[in-house]
C-alpha cells in the first residue's frame, strides 16, 4: 500500500471499478484489489474502456507519453500492452471496433490499432492551433464522426472535427479567466471546470459543420482550483458535479442550486471522480490514493420540519429520549411529543410556579433543578410522562451548609445525580434513599458551577463553567471535599463539556477549544498525556453510533457532526448559544438535529454517511508534503510535514504488499516539522521534532498509543556570549536540523539564522517535568541546513555547500571550527555518514547542482585527515534530496526528478540501477533491510533493489 495520487477513476460496472494510483492500474471488485503486472513510467492520467461482453472489456488508459491496453475478464487483467508516443497524451479513447484515438497536448490526433500485441498508427490529424491543451474530451464512437474538445491556460475553449479529411475549428471561445482544467459533454450541456474556482454551464448544438454555445449558468462553490466537472443523470434529473483542490464535493441542481457540498479534507486534492449509476454513488479518487464514496440518495436528503407546542409559552429546553422529544417551555411546563401519539403536556400548577434552570436525562429517567428543589419524572414505554418525586435539597442538608441557587445538574445513573449552586457547592444525591452521599466545594471563581462532572471509583472530576477541572478524592472523614489539584482552563474558557473514561485506564475530555485532550490518573494525579486538534471548532457531545465515534458540535454559526477524517454533516442553525439534542434511528441509519431559534422549535432529518470507501485501511496520511521521516523499533515510521501532524504509523509485510496501521497523531507543532530525533528514556520513546517559528517540541510515548508533551520551547530572544553579537532575532527563524547527544542529553540545533545552538534537556528539581535550555550559540553565516554528531565532533553543512567540522570548547563557552571540506557549489540538501570503524568514515552530501560527492576521511582527537574525494554530477536531472548508505560502497539518493538510484562507490561513482517512483515533490527516503519509504507529497513503498 502507497500514498500517492490517484488521479482517474472509471466505473466498469455496479460492483467494478478500475482506477490509477500512482503508475498501478488497479481493478477494484467488493474488497478485492487486483493490480496489472505491467506499468508504465508515469502516473495513470486517463482511463477509458468499451464493454466486449457481460464479463469482458477492453480498457486503455495513458501516462504520460505511454498508452497501456488490456483486457479484463472475468475480473482478472489478462494480454496487457505497454507502447509510447511522441508527446505528452492529453486524452484518450477506445471506439467500438476497438481502435484507441489518442489526443496530446499540441492537438495531434492519431488512430492507433493493436495488431499482434503491438500498435499501428492508422491515419494521423493534427489541428492547425498550436496552443498547448491542459485538458481535452474526445466525443464519438467512430472515426470518421469524432468532435474534439479542447481548454487551454488561457480559458479558451477549442471545438473541431474531421471534414473532408482535413481538420476544421468549428468554435473557439473563451470561457474562464484562467487555466480550463476539465471539459465535459452530457446531453447537449457543455460543462467546464477551471482554476478561476468556478465552473460553467452552457447549452451546445451543432448545425452540419458549426456549433453554438450558449451559457447558461457559472456556479461558485469552491475555494480553490477546480480539477473536474461533470454532468450526471440522477433522479430522472441532470445533475452537476465538481470536486477540487479544496477537497470539496459539490452537487448542483440542474437550475444551478448549489444542494450539497461535502469536505473530505483528510483525502487531500480530490483529482476526480466517476459516477456509479446502479448504485447513484459518486466515487472520488484523490492526492493521498484514498477513494470516497458519496451515495446521493443519502446525501442529498434532508427533511426540514417545524415543531409546535400546546402552549402560548416560548420552548426553552429540549431533551431526546429515543425518538421521543420532551420540551420544557417558558411557563415550566413539560411537553412530550413522540411518533405516532398525540402531544402530551403536564402544567405547572400555580402554588408550584418555579423556574428550572438545567435538566438531563439518564435512560427513561428526567431530572430538573429549579431553585433548590430537584423534581424527577420517568416516560414509561407506552411514551407517558409521569411525576415521581420532588427533592428540597435544602431539608437534607445541615444547618451549617449554605445553599444557593442550583446552576446545573448531571446525572450519574438513574439513582444518583450531581448538582451544584451558584456558590460552587456541589452535591452527590441519591434519588431513591432521599440523602446526600457527597458534598464537594469547587473554589470561588466567576461562575464557580459545573459543566461535566465524572466519578472513577474513590475519585471525583469536576469541570467548572470558567474552564477549570478539578481532581477530588473521596474522604469519608471530610464533610466538605477540596480539590486536591486543578488544571487550569484545560480547554479555554467556557469550560470542559464531557468526560469520558476507556477501558485503558486513560480518560478523554472535551471543550470549546476544538480539542480532545488524553488524561491519565497517576498516584492521584491527572497528568495530560495528549492533545489532538479537530474539526469542531467547539464540541458538545461525542456520540457512538454503529460502533463509530462522532463529534457533536458548533463551527461558527454552523451545526456540524465530524469523525476524525472529516466533516460529515453541517447545518446552519444561528450558532452555539441555544438549547438542541439529536436523536439517532440505528436501523435507517438517520440522524434527527432539533434546535431552538427565533422562539421556534426547527428540526433537520438526514442521514448519517461517513464518505469512506470499504476496501481502504483506516490509514491517513500527511494531505501536505511530509518534510521528514525516521523509522525506529524495525516496523514504526515517525513523520512531520507542512501540516503541522508528527505521526506514528506501524507497517507489516504482507507478501509483496505493506500494511500500514495508524497509531498516533501528535498536534503540538504550530509550524511546518523539519526535523526528528529520537531516543529511549526510563525505556520510553523520546521524539524531538523541530521546524518553523523556531520550534522544538519533545514528546513523550507510551506504549505507542498516547503521547505526552514533556517540552515546548520556543527561541524568544539570544544569548549574549561567545560570538552571537550579531544575533537579532528573525521570528521566521526555523530549526532545519537537530542531532542529540544520548549521553550528555545535549542537543544541538541547526538554525536557517546562521547560528548553530546547543540546548540542554533536564529534569526540573521535583524530577517531574523535562525542560530545554539555550546555553551555547554560534554564528556561522550562512543558513544552516544538516548537523550530524560523531562523538564531541559536530558536522555542519549550509546554503555555501561546505562541510564544517567544529569541536567545542572544554567548558562549552564556544565552538572551534577544525576543517572544512567545499563539496558543493550551493545548498547541501541531504547526506549520510558511514562509520567504518576505528575512526574511518565515508560522507556522502547531495543538493541543489544535482553533484554527487563522497569523501573519505579519518577522525584522530581533533585531527581530521581526507583520504579521498570523488564527485559525479551524472546521476539526476534535478534537485538531490536524499541520500543514504547501505554499506561502504553502496549507497542510494533520490531527487526530484522521481527516480531512486542505486549508486557504488568504484574509482568514480557508478549507476546500478535506476527506479521511477511517483512522488511530487521528493524530501528523502529511509529503508529497512528489504524495503524502502520514500516520502514527499505521499509515500511509496518498493523493495530494495
Amino acid at each position: 500500500m502507497s500514498f500517492v495520487d490517484s488521479i482517474c477513476i472509471k466505473v466498469l460496472n455496479h460492483a467494478a471499478i478500475i482506477y490509477g494510483k500512482g503508475n498501478r492500474l488497479i481493478l477494484l471488485t467488493g474488497k478485492k484489489q487486483i493490480v496489472n503486472n505491467i506499468q508504465p513510467y508515469d502516473k495513470i492520467h486517463h482511463i477509458s474502456f468499451i464493454k466486449q461482453n457481460e464479463d469482458a472489456y477492453k480498457v486503455v488508459c495513458s501516462a504520460g507519453r505511454e498508452v497501456l491496453v488490456t483486457n479484463v475478464i472475468d475480473n482478472k487483467f489478462c494480454e496487457s500492452v505497454l507502447f509510447k508516443i511522441s508527446d505528452w497524451i492529453s486524452s484518450i479513447k477506445i471506439l467500438e471496433n476497438e481502435s484507441i484515438i489518442v489526443m496530446t497536448a499540441h492537438s495531434l490526433v492519431s488512430l492507433i490499432k493493436i495488431v499482434e500485441g503491438k500498435p499501428i498508427i492508422e491515419t494521423k490529424l493534427r489541428c492547425e492551433e498550436n496552443s498547448t491543451l491542459y485538458c481535452s474530451q474526445i466525443q464519438g464512437s467512430c472515426w470518421n464522426n469524432l468532435t474534439f474538445f479542447g481548454g487551454t491556460a488561457l480559458g479558451e475553449l477549442l471545438v473541431w472535427r474531421k471534414i473532408n479529411e482535413k481538420p476544421h475549428i468549428i468554435h473557439r471561445q473563451f470561457l474562464h479567466n484562467g487555466v480550463i482544467f476539465s471539459i465535459d459533454y452530457y446531453n447537449n450541456y457543455l460543462l467546464t471546470s477551471s482554476d478561476d474556482r468556478s465552473l460553467k454551464v452552457h447549452k451546445i448544438s451543432f448545425d452540419n459543420n458549426s456549433m453554438e454555445l450558449k451559457e447558461i449558468k457559472q456556479l461558485f462553490g469552491h475555494t480553490s482550483r477546480v480539477f473536474t466537472g461533470k454532468s450526471i443523470n440522477f433522479n430522472d434529473g441532470i445533475y452537476f458535479v465538481s470536486t477540487g483542490e479544496d477537497s470539496n464535493v459539490c452537487i448542483w441542481s440542474e437550475n444551478g442550486e448549489l444542494l450539497s457540498k461535502k469536505n473530505v479534507c483528510s483525502s487531500g486534492v480530490i483529482w476526480n471522480f466517476d459516477y456509479q449509476k446502479e448504485t447513484e454513488t459518486i466515487i472520488t479518487c484523490s492526492s493521498t490514493g484514498k477513494l470516497n464514496k458519496f451515495k446521493l440518495r443519502e446525501i442529498l436528503f434532508q427533511k426540514l420540519d417545524k415543531i409546535s407546542i400546546n402552549s402560548k409559552a416560548n420552548p426553552a429546553k429540549i431533551e431526546y429520549y429515543e425518538d421521543s422529544l420532551i420540551i420544557l417551555d417558558s411557563d415550566m411546563n413539560l411537553h412530550l411529543k413522540s411518533p405516532g401519539k398525540s402531544s402530551m403536556k403536564i402544567e405547572q400548577t400555580e402554588e408550584n410556579v418555579r423556574k428550572f434552570v438545567a435538566t438531563d436525562l439518564y435512560e427513561n429517567r428526567l431530572f430538573l433543578a429549579a431553585k433548590s428543589s430537584v423534581l424527577v419524572y420517568e416516560i414509561s414505554k407506552e411514551r407517558n410522562l409521569t411525576f415521581m418525586k420532588e427533592l428540597d435539597i435544602k431539608n437534607l442538608l445541615k444547618n451549617s451548609v449554605d445553599l444557593n441557587y442550583l446552576r446545573s445538574i448531571h446525572s450519574l445513573s438513574k439513582s444518583r445525580i450531581f448538582i451544584s449552586d451558584a456558590n460552587g457547592l456541589c452535591l452527590v444525591l441519591n434519588i431513591e434513599h432521599e440523602s446526600i452521599e457527597r458534598l464537594l466545594k469547587i473554589p470561588q471563581s466567576s461562575e464557580p458551577w459545573t459543566t461535566a462532572v465524572k466519578q472513577i471509583d474513590n475519585i471525583w472530576l469536576v469541570a467548572d463553567r470558567v474552564g477549570n477541572l478539578f481532581l477530588f478524592k473521596d474522604n469519608e472523614r471530610v464533610e466538605i471535599l477540596n480539590p486536591i489539584q486543578k488544571l487550569w482552563k484545560l480547554h479555554g474558557q467556557l469550560g470542559v463539556t464531557n468526560i469520558i473514561t476507556q477501558n485503558d485506564g486513560f480518560i478523554k475530555t472535551t471543550g470549546n477549544d476544538g480539542t480532545v485532550k488524553t488524561l491519565f490518573i497517576d498516584k492521584d494525579e491527572i497528568e495530560i498525556r495528549q492533545c489532538q486538534r479537530t474539526l469542531v471548532n467547539w464540541i458538545e457531545k461525542v456520540c457512538i453510533w454503529r460502533e463509530k465515534e462522532f463529534l457533536l458540535g458548533f463551527n461558527d454559526n454552523y451545526f456540524v457532526i465530524a469523525n476524525k477524517r472529516q466533516i460529515i454533516y453541517e447545518h446552519r442553525c444561528g450558532g452555539r448559544h441555544r438549547h438542541w439534542d439529536v436523536s439517532y434511528d440505528n436501523i435507517k441509519n438517520l440522524v434527527t438535529f432539533t434546535y431552538i431559534q427565533k422562539k421556534e422549535i426547527n428540526s433537520v432529518q438526514f442521514f448519517l454517511s461517513d464518505f469512506s470507501f470499504d476496501v481502504d485501511d483506516d490509514v491517513l496520511w500527511h494531505v501536505k508534503e511530509c518534510n521528514v521521516m525516521k523509522i525506529v523499533d524495525g516496523n514504526v515510521l515517525i513523520s512531520g510535514g507542512e501540516d503541522t501532524l508528527l505521526k506514528l504509523t506501524s507497517f507489516e509485510a504482507i507478501g509483496n504488499e505493506i500494511k500500514f496501521k495508524e497509531m498516533l497523531d501528535i498536534n503540538s507543532q504550530i509550524s511546518s516539522i523539519k526535523t526528528i530525533a529520537t531516543w529511549k528514556d526510563q525505556n520510553e520513546l523520546l521524539i524531538i521534532s523541530a521546524g518553523g517559528r523556531a520550534q522544538i517540541t519533545v514528546t513523550r510515548i507510551f506504549n505507542m498509543k498516547y503521547a505526552k508533551e514533556e517540552v515546548n520551547f520556543m527561541l524568544t530572544n539570544s544569548l549574549e556570549n561567545g560570538n552571537s553579537k550579531e544575533s537579532t532575532l528573525d521570528p521566521e527563524t526555523r530549526f532545519t536540523c537537530i542531532s542529540v547527544d544520548k549521553n550528555s542529553s545535549k542537543v544541538y540545533v541547526a538554525c536557517s539564522d546562521g547560528f548553530i545552538r546547543v540546548l540542554n534537556l533536564t529534569r526540573t528539581n521535583d524530577g517531574k517535568c523535562m525542560k530545554l535550555e539555550l546555553f551555547l550559540e554560534h554564528f556561522y553565516g550562512k543558513c544552516l541546513l544538516q548537523l550530524h554528531l560523531i562523538g564531541e565532533i559536530i558536522l555542519t553543512m549550509a546554503t555555501d555547500g561546505i562541510v564544517c567540522f567544529w569541536k567545542p570548547k572544554k567548558d562549552f563557552s564556544n565552538l572551534k571550527l577544525i576543517k572544512t571540506l567545499k563539496h558543493n557549489q550551493s545548498g547541501i540538501n541531504c547526506f549520510d555518514v558511514f562509520n567504518k570503524g576505528n575512526g574511518n568514515y565515508v560522507i556522502g552530501t547531495s543538493g541543489d547542482d544535482m553533484e554527487i560527492h563522497i569523501t573519505k576521511f579519518v577522525i584522530e582527537s581533533e585531527k581530521i585527515e581526507v583520504q579521498e574525494t570523488i564527485f559525479t554530477s551524472l546521476v539526476h536531472t534535478a534537485q538531490v534530496t536524499g541520500l543514504k548508505f547501505l554499506s561502504e560502497k553502496i549507497f542510494f539518493t533520490t531527487s526530484i526528478d522521481q527516480t531512486i538510484c542505486k549508486l557504488k562507490i568504484e574509482e568514480e561513482i557508478k549507476i546500478l540501477d535506476r527506479k521511477f517512483i511517483c512522488i511530487a515533490d521528493v524530501k528523502g527516503f529511509e529503508f529497512t533491510i528489504d524495503k524502502i519509504f520514500a516520502y514527499g507529497a505521499g509515500l511509496e513503498t518498493l523493495p530494495v533493489f
